[in-house]
């Protein structure tokens, strides 16, 4: 028996979730626990989630682990008053070799220009916690990074449309495709597709868990080379499913 545990990370405790699905071998995987930080009986904060990380034998984060080595080298520069390298490439400042492999699929937000920045703060704040055992790049360790979006849109399940408090007539029939495609892979039960419906924290979470469960199967593309895998381990790395949701019962 392994279990996967999924967080759905935010900048506020409030707007965070996590899920906790066993994996059995010859039996479909369940949803053994969801933590939803909106309800005040069960905060998640950092204390919490790194206790939940280090339960699961492996967890995913919807959160960078790292920011592009070419923005992290810039500010060094600046703030050493050495000035702003010349003729660097806005893409390179705004994004990670990873965001670029998986921009095919759904493109991840930039986490050193867009909002995404102050969550990833609070992630490797996390990592930290958890200690020398922690790999940017995913390959070893307790946690890896996961971008629900990305996973939804490999499986050919709507990736967008479904956030916001408004949406929720959007998460009903994702949730209900999603668990069409589950049958047999993994039981959800009727009360965590109820949070999956009303919370798209609680949503992307689930997936998160699913994902970490393609990459204890190596069912999630890593680094390409030795170069790749040196700046993996810096800026992190995004693990995206390459398989059908079938394919996760192993």
């Amino acid at each position: 028996m392994t279990s996967t545990l999924g967080i759905d990370l935010s900048a506020d405790p409030r707007r965070t979730a996590a899920c906790s699905i066993v994996w059995r071998e010859g039996r479909p995987g369940r949803v053994d626990r969801f933590v939803v930080g909106s309800d005040d009986s069960t905060p998640l904060g950092n204390d919490e989630l790194v206790e939940l990380i280090r339960e699961a034998d492996l967890s995913g984060i919807d959160a960078p682990f790292g920011w592009p080595v070419a923005f992290v080298e810039a500010v060094r520069s600046w703030g050493d008053s050495e000035g702003w390298p010349a003729g660097t490439d806005v893409t390179a400042l705004r994004y990670r070799v990873t965001d670029l492999r998986v921009a095919a699929r759904r493109r991840p937000l930039s986490v050193s220009s867009d909002l995404i920045g102050v969550t990833a703060m609070r992630c490797v704040s996390i990592l930290d916690r958890l200690g020398a055992g922690v790999d940017r790049s995913g390959l070893s360790g307790p946690a890896i990074e996961i971008y629900p979006a990305a996973a939804l849109n490999r499986w050919g399940l709507a990736s967008t449309g479904y956030k916001g408090r408004s949406r929720t007539e959007a998460r009903r029939r994702l949730v209900a495709d999603l668990l069409e495609d589950l049958a047999g892979v993994c039981e959800v039960g009727d009360a965590a597709a109820g949070l999956c419906e009303a919370s798209d924290d609680a949503l992307d979470s689930l997936v998160a868990a699913l994902a970490v469960r393609a990459r204890m199967l190596g069912l999630t593309p890593v680094p390409d080379g030795p170069d790749e895998e040196r700046v993996a381990r810096i800026e992190g790395w995004i693990h995206v499913p390459d398989c059908e949701i079938r394919q996760l019962s192993g």
